[in-house]
């Protein structure tokens, strides 16, 4: 734990023969993201998505995208529009129903 938090609050960064100390956030790609975006969203598939993970449908995720698969429109509706919001996560509308099939 102790590595965790000193790569968290001593991330240096160099420009030239100058060095500055970030003191909010982890740089995407930095020692650590990788392991802070698995740790985030495996918390969302376990707290928020679960009832998307079933025999009927399909929950895929690699890294921060999913593919969710389901016969069932209400469902899908459902999973745009109520369980993302919980993470602050956005969905540009376009993006997420160019595959559902409206009949």
């Amino acid at each position: 734990m102790s590595f965790i938090c000193k790569a968290l609050r001593n991330f240096v960064v160099r420009k030239g023969n100058k060095r500055f100390l970030m003191t909010c956030g982890q740089p995407q790609g930095g020692r650590l993201s990788a392991v802070l975006c698995d740790l985030y969203y495996s918390d969302l598939d376990r707290t928020h998505l679960r009832e998307f993970q079933n025999d009927g449908d399909l929950l895929i995720r690699v890294v921060d995208d999913y593919l969710f698969i389901t016969a069932d429109l209400n469902r899908a509706a459902r999973y745009v529009i109520n369980q993302m919001p919980f993470f602050s996560l956005s969905l540009p509308f376009a993006e997420g129903t160019k595959n559902i099939l409206v009949q």
